[in-house]
């Protein structure tokens, strides 16, 4: 059996395992595996040296931001299984979380002030692309949005049930409305046709574009010390439909909370429709975002960001030339 295919494997039987022990933990035994995986991560054999090995790539390691980082990551494992401890649980009902959920969430995930500028996008009713990143808890950070205003999950089709059903039960659990991409669905344009269909309906569409991409894949913004490339449909999406972007970021806020922040919205309209445009738009708006990401949210806080052990960053952290270039190297190239 091929790596890759191992890691798929395991993670679908964690997956799975997950959610069937979940229904029969107290909290106080996750609070016990929480702590526990919090200790041991950093010496977890190949992720524990992978995390710290992309850190010092970007110049942000040290000893207490590793050890930040697991014990977010531990926060976040524990806060699937809260989610689906209480995902078919009575007391929950259709839209709705049970009441000892929605409790926990709201203490763990704070809003403030800026909220509004996403209740404001969000007010005439055309629709609103939200884009986010991969911080610790996005499980939570997605269910307290949606306890304000009801937003709207996207659900790529996945050939492994168990998976299917644990991204159901997550929405079931939180509440959160989504789309189940259709099993039929290999056409790119086809998938982005459903998701403007959902943008022109009204919602909000949450979409997470912090998903390192392969350089002919990806639309290339400047990123810390280089180029990378991004995915480029969340940003046309909003030109297409002409809906907003807006940018939710995380903060860490004490106890083990963490506070949301929004920026924008970014207007979809442009005025200059200029040969080559939409591509200038689209590039621009994901610009917009890679440096919100990096000012407002690595640089502060690193050990908050869930996708330091991911695969296609770890190329981008070793240099991959498929999925990054220094900029040191693009100037001498121009």
């Amino acid at each position: 059996m091929k790596t890759q295919n191992i890691r798929r494997f395991i993670t679908a039987r964690l997956t799975g395992t997950a959610q069937a022990l979940a229904p029969r933990l107290s909290p106080g035994v996750i609070d016990v595996l929480e702590r526990g995986v919090a200790r041991a991560g950093p010496f977890v054999p190949v992720l524990g040296r992978m995390v710290a090995d992309n850190l010092r790539a970007m110049g942000m390691y040290s000893p207490q931001t590793h050890r930040d980082y697991f014990a977010y990551a531990a926060a976040h494992l524990a806060g699937v299984l809260r989610v689906f401890r209480y995902a078919d649980r009575e007391g929950a009902t259709a839209g709705r979380m049970h009441p000892e959920l929605d409790r926990f969430v709201r203490e763990r995930i704070l809003l403030d002030d800026t909220f509004d500028r996403l209740r404001e996008a969000a007010a005439p009713g055309r629709g609103v692309v939200l884009l986010g990143v991969h911080a610790s808890n996005y499980m939570l950070v997605l269910a307290r949005i949606n306890q304000e205003l009801p937003i709207t999950v996207y659900l790529r089709h996945s050939r492994d049930p168990r998976k299917q059903e644990a991204k159901r039960a997550w929405c079931r659990a939180t509440g959160l409305d989504f789309i189940a991409e259709p099993p039929d669905i290999l056409n790119p344009a086809r998938r982005a046709e459903v998701m403007a269909d959902a943008l022109r309906q009204g919602r909000i569409l949450i979409i997470t574009p912090d998903l390192a991409q392969k350089r002919e894949d990806g639309v290339p913004v400047r990123w810390l010390d280089r180029e990378v490339y991004l995915p480029g449909g969340p940003a046309a999406l909003s030109l297409l439909v002409e809906a907003p972007l807006v940018t939710v970021l995380a903060r860490p806020a004490g106890d083990g909370a963490i506070r949301l922040v929004f920026y924008g919205p970014v207007s979809p309209c442009v005025t200059q429709r200029r040969k080559g445009w939409r591509q200038e738009a689209t590039r621009e708006r994901l610009q917009w975002f890679a440096d919100l990401m990096v000012d407002e949210f690595l640089r502060p806080c690193p050990a908050l960001w869930f996708l330091w052990g991911d695969k296609r960053w770890t190329r981008v952290f070793r240099g991959d030339s498929r999925y990054t270039r220094r900029l040191q190297e693009l100037r001498t190239e121009n």
